[in-house]
């Protein structure tokens, strides 16, 4: 009786989870949390141990039953950054709860995860399963068994006879971006190879595990970490975790700050001094609303309201819109779009931009490096604006009037390591912050983002204006008989969220080849399952 009462307890809590999980997965694959040390750990055994004693109790595939964990893949592969290190680590934005060490995708146990899929789902999800094949063949570690020795004798080898895509479909796909609607991340880049252009951009999901207060931010990858999260979880021992790492001020994101606010919490030790009762402008927890998704060969573009995120409970509201518009220019240029209004001209705005090396500012453009890798960005609104560094020795990771460092040994061992190897940490140690010259309720910040390898130069740009709309008129350099792009970005400064993009193809000689124009996305473009265009 007793063994029955433990047999019914477990099933139905298996249900219960596979219940959750498939509902988390949507209809894209993410797994529980967007934080690949967990979603690509053991997160799957959990899963997987009950698929294959249902299928040895009743003979029966289960996973069937549950399609959308079969899209899992697709997650891993949108995640996965293919990196031009040395060894060729694989990657990853450094979202959540990650060291910020090497930011490396963690691949120990993919072969066998990916294995697993295939076998569970290669009938119920073909593309799913020559999905994984494809990624399978890239994973470094090609063991079975380590974790559950079991494995090896019961799956059959059929998963081996998976076709995979062709390389050249995976590593050049007309699809430039994915929208992970319960995740909340949005990825967006020029291609699958070690010298592509990937961002990552946060907003909005219902999937909070691991979650920082992060929403409207985002990443930036080329050659290396251009635009990165910052700070720590460390040791789990110092206050870098809780009061710096987690908090919105770590992120290329937009602080208001307010005298006096309280800090959200987050787990990690507690710090009783003053600078851990105040909050450094950030958000309390609420997801950001998605309002718009689109992506095409040209460009992908996201808007997302992030204004119940600056507003703390039972407390009054300080912040009366915080929209950010995000597009993407193909291969290599970001512009980043905000419109931002307070309760008071006293609560201060400030857009932030994090790197691994200190910044220079030469003619109003800024320039950060790392590794082989350059970012430009140009702050076009508001017009005079105050750009300010923060950051180098002492001032890493300081908000609310501290440095919150982390410990010693710590510190010391890493960077001996990262000696070693050649790059990073990816924790930060600088930040640029841009603000209007003077108190306002409301402003608009316009940066234009260029991202290219050591010898790249900032894309040309002209700020303009016409009517209630601010925009920027891009010069976008190419190859071949269409010699380069002028595009045209337009924002509504009030009202609607939305815009306009122009795009006019011009020859050698300056001539116009073409001319198109459309408003923006005022949706979300719908994506499911394995799709490559």
């Amino acid at each position: 009786e007793l063994a029955k009462r433990h047999l019914e307890v477990g099933y139905a809590l298996n249900l219960r989870m596979l219940d959750f999980r498939s509902a988390g997965a949507g209809d894209d694959g993410a797994l529980s949390s967007l934080t690949p040390g967990y979603a690509m750990g053991c997160y799957p055994w959990a899963h997987f141990n009950f698929f294959h004693s249902y299928l040895s109790a009743f003979g029966r595939n289960v996973a069937a039953d549950y399609p959308a964990m079969a899209y899992y893949p697709n997650w891993v592969y949108w995640t996965w950054i293919r990196s031009a290190q040395p060894g060729g680590e694989a990657r990853y934005s450094g979202v959540g709860d990650d060291q910020h060490l090497t930011n490396g995708l963690p691949l120990w146990l993919m072969y066998e995860h990916l294995t697993q899929f295939m076998h569970f789902y290669r009938d119920a999800d073909p593309a799913a399963a020559r999905l994984a094949s494809a990624l399978r063949a890239r994973c470094p570690n090609r063991t079975i068994g380590a974790s559950w020795p079991h494995y090896p004798f019961i799956m059959d080898d059929a998963a081996g006879a998976v076709e995979p895509f062709p390389d050249a479909l995976i590593e050049d796909p007309p699809l430039k971006a994915r929208h992970f609607e319960t995740l909340g991340q949005f990825v967006l880049r020029s291609g699958w190879k070690s010298d592509s252009t990937y961002a990552n951009f946060f907003a909005g999901g219902t999937l909070r595990m691991h979650k920082h207060y992060d929403e409207n931010s985002f990443v930036i990858h080329k050659h290396d970490f251009l635009a990165l999260d910052t700070g720590s979880r460390a040791n789990q021992t110092d206050c870098n975790l809780r009061y710096y790492y987690a908090q919105t001020v770590a992120h290329n994101a937009v602080v208001i700050r307010r005298q006096g606010e309280p800090m959200p919490g987050y787990w990690g030790p507690e710090y009783d001094g003053p600078e851990g009762k105040v909050n450094h402008g950030g958000q309390f927890g609420a997801p950001a609303k998605v309002l718009a998704f689109e992506t095409d060969a040209e460009l992908s573009y996201v808007a997302s309201d992030a204004t119940a995120c600056y507003n703390a409970a039972g407390r009054p509201a300080k912040c009366e819109t915080c929209v950010r518009q995000f597009v993407h220019v193909q291969p290599d240029v970001f512009v980043v779009y905000d419109r931002i209004r307070t309760q008071a001209e006293t609560d201060e705005k400030e857009w932030l931009l994090h790197f691994q090396n200190e910044p220079v500012l030469t003619n109003g453009i800024v320039m950060a490096t790392a590794g082989k890798g350059r970012l430009f960005c140009r702050t076009l609104l508001p017009e005079k604006a105050k750009l300010a560094f923060v950051g180098g020795p002492g001032k890493e990771f300081w908000a609310s009037g501290k440095n919150w460092e982390f410990e010693a040994g710590f510190k010391t061992a890493q960077l001996a390591h990262a000696a070693k190897r050649g790059y990073g940490p990816y924790w930060g140690s600088w930040r640029l912050e841009a603000s209007s010259a003077e108190p306002v309720r409301e402003v608009c910040f316009l940066n234009v983002i260029t991202v290219g390898d050591d010898a790249a130069r900032p894309v040309e740009t002209r700020l303009v204006r016409e009517g209630s709309r601010d925009g920027v008129v891009l010069t976008v350099n190419g190859e071949g008989p269409a010699r380069c792009r002028e595009v045209t970005l337009l924002f509504n400064r009030e009202g609607t969220v939305g815009g306009e993009v122009r795009v006019r193809t011009l020859a050698a000689d300056g001539a116009e080849l073409n001319r198109r124009a459309r408003p923006l996305a005022e949706r979300v473009q719908p994506q499911k399952g394995v799709i490559f265009e």
